[in-house]
């Protein structure tokens, strides 16, 4: 307990966040492959309406996934360089801070390429 009381409420919203997307990851890694195995058999039959509910909510759900740890990044982001912490460098490997905008973007690169490896999957 003695550990925790030296870490500020950005840092362990940070800690906190790791874990969570790293369950997700994980969850996600072995449903993903058996949820495309089963679309893909599905799929082979024919394009049923029933077999397009089931992509449409399965993507929902992958895309709400991605939006809601998206907007966590970007908020665990601002609030660790709100208390000084430098997450961002330039090419000379200063400390660079990034507003809102900045921050948003670096987040959106970051899950942007995550969904295209998939797509491209």
């Amino acid at each position: 307990m003695l550990l925790l009381d030296n870490i500020s409420i950005p840092i362990l919203f940070a800690i906190g966040l790791t874990v969570a997307m790293t369950l997700v990851a994980i969850w996600t890694w072995f449903y993903h492959d058996e949820k495309h195995r089963d679309l893909d058999s599905w799929i082979e039959y024919g394009y049923s309406r029933d077999t397009l509910r089931h992509v449409l909510i399965y993507y929902r759900s992958m895309g709400i996934s991605m939006l809601v740890f998206y907007v966590l990044f970007v908020v665990s982001c601002l609030l660790l360089q709100a208390q000084g912490l430098a997450i961002f460098v330039d090419g000379q490997k200063q400390s660079v801070a990034a507003g809102p905008i900045s921050t948003a973007f670096f987040a959106l690169d970051l899950v942007l390429r995550g969904g295209f490896f998939d797509i491209m999957e």
